[in-house]
Order: structure tokens, then C-alpha cells, then sequence
């Protein structure tokens, strides 16, 4: 399957990033592509907190964040109430609370996966084709910072524009990067893990990654894949037979409640 073209099938979905994976990194197993599913092929990557609210008005990200801090810190295994602002963003962004965060992950099954189950629960769009994006994360951050690896996300050294970016949302940023920069997830809960968790976080200028970094996508480091509506059925299919189920990907008791419900339906 050529860039741009429609996944037909889990198989043709791995011979492409195969591929790809070698035309990026050679021989170079420890750098992995990242990716990221969506439902609506018209999707543009850009974060929920930067993007209107379903009756067209804007996200207060400061108090959102501040007040999410603030009253979260009651539930188990949260980070220290000051600092750790990188950790409480991750958990705010696998909690489904607006960031300037976009998930994306290592394992392309799974963003598979998040392209299929909400269009075969719901009646959303049915008439609309799925996305699956390739990111090379290295050729991103080349662009953003001027350097090809990941920088960390947790020293308070001055002049660090990557964990300046994670302030903007307390309204503290001083040297924020402009631009997208692509980094690695702290693990701060059990689904991160299982999700193989990365994430792009967002700095000040406000557009989505394809608007911002045009040139990643010409030089065929940001690749749009679809997914056409009519064969959602059998790559659904071809991820059960694989494993790629509920219970995986949400690793609690709804993960495994959502798996049984479908599995275990009489035909009478």
C-alpha cells in the first residue's frame, strides 16, 4: 500500500509501516514511529482544550487545569499537588479532560483500534471514513526545537522551552516553544502503559500539526491514512481474532464489561 492510500486490512497496514519504518530509522530498532486514530477522516490534530466547545465557546484553560489540581488530589495515586504539572496533564488527558495534549501511541494496532469502536458503538457519522496518522516523532522535534530525540519534560532549568510548554495552561510560560514538540509519556497510571502512551503537546501557536509543520507532511514524516466506512466490520474483526479488544486497551472492569457485551450476544 503506497502513502495516502486506504488501509484495507490489518496486513496491509503493517507491510506500509514496515516500510516506512525502515525508509526513517534504517536499522535502527530503538526509534519507533508513533500513531494516532480517529473516527472522522476531517479530523485535524489539533488538542481538545484549543478546539470551541459544542455550543462554539472557548475552553477557560487556566481555571480548568487549576481547578482540576485542585480537586483530583482526593482520588489514589495522583501526583504532588505543586510541580509535577507534566504528570497532571497526562492524567487530565487520559481522563478526557481538555489539554493541549494529543495522544498517540507505538503500537499501530491500537490506534487501529480507536479509529473503529466508538463508529461500531454509535450512531456518529456512520457516513464518514476513519483516519490513522504515522508520526515521525524525531523529524518533528528536528523542526520544533532544532533537535531529532526527546527532551525531557520534568527539569525546571531556565531556558527549557519543552517544560515551559506545560505552564502555558497555569499562565506561567515564559519561554514556551511555538511550535508542537513530541515527547514521552512519565507513566503515572496503569492504562499508559498498556496503551504504549506518547503524547504532543501543544505551544503557542494555536493551529493544527498539519497547518503548523506543512513540511513534515511534504517530506512524508506525517502521513494520513484512511480507513474506508464499508470495511470497518472486517478490521474490527481481524483486531478481536488478534487480541486487540476492550479489555486490552482499557485495562478495568468497563474494558472488560464493553468486551463481554459484545462477545457473549445471542443470535435469539
Amino acid at each position: 500500500m503506497e502513502d495516502n492510500n486506504e488501509i484495507t486490512s490489518v496486513q496491509t497496514l503493517l507491510d506500509t509501516i514496515k516500510k516506512k519504518t525502515k525508509e526513517w530509522y534504517g536499522d535502527d530498532r530503538s526509534k519507533k514511529p508513533w500513531f494516532r486514530g480517529h473516527r472522522d477522516f476531517e479530523y485535524q490534530l489539533l488538542p481538545k482544550v484549543l478546539r470551541k466547545t459544542p455550543d462554539g465557546k472557548k475552553y477557560n484553560e487556566k481555571e480548568l487545569t487549576l481547578m482540576f489540581r485542585n480537586r483530583a488530589g482526593i482520588y489514589e495515586n495522583m501526583p504532588n499537588r505543586s510541580g509535577d504539572i507534566d504528570k497532571w496533564l497526562f492524567i487530565m488527558q487520559h481522563n478526557e479532560a481538555p489539554t493541549r495534549l494529543l495522544d498517540w501511541t507505538e503500537n499501530p494496532l491500537i490506534a487501529l483500534f480507536f479509529c473503529l469502536y466508538t463508529r461500531m458503538e454509535t450512531e456518529y457519522k456512520k457516513d464518514k471514513d476513519a483516519a490513522l496518522w504515522m508520526l515521525n516523532p524525531y523529524a518533528l522535534n528536528d523542526f520544533s526545537i532544532g533537535k531529532p530525540d526527546f527532551p525531557n519534560t520534568w527539569s525546571d532549568h531556565a531556558g527549557n522551552i519543552v517544560r515551559q510548554s506545560f505552564f502555558i495552561p497555569v499562565g506561567t510560560a515564559k519561554y514556551a516553544c511555538l511550535f508542537p514538540i513530541a515527547i514521552q509519556a512519565s507513566y503515572c497510571q496503569d492504562i499508559m502503559s498498556t496503551q504504549k502512551s506518547c503524547f504532543t503537546i501543544h505551544g503557542k501557536t494555536e493551529e493544527p500539526i498539519e497547518t503548523i509543520c506543512r513540511g513534515l507532511i511534504d517530506n512524508k514524516y506525517l502521513i494520513k491514512y484512511k480507513i474506508h466506512r464499508c470495511i470497518f466490520e472486517h478490521i474490527a474483526e481481524e483486531l478481536e481474532i488478534l487480541g486487540i479488544t476492550h479489555s486490552l486497551v482499557f485495562s478495568d472492569l468497563i474494558g472488560l464489561s464493553k468486551e463481554m457485551s459484545k462477545r457473549f450476544v445471542s443470535e435469539s
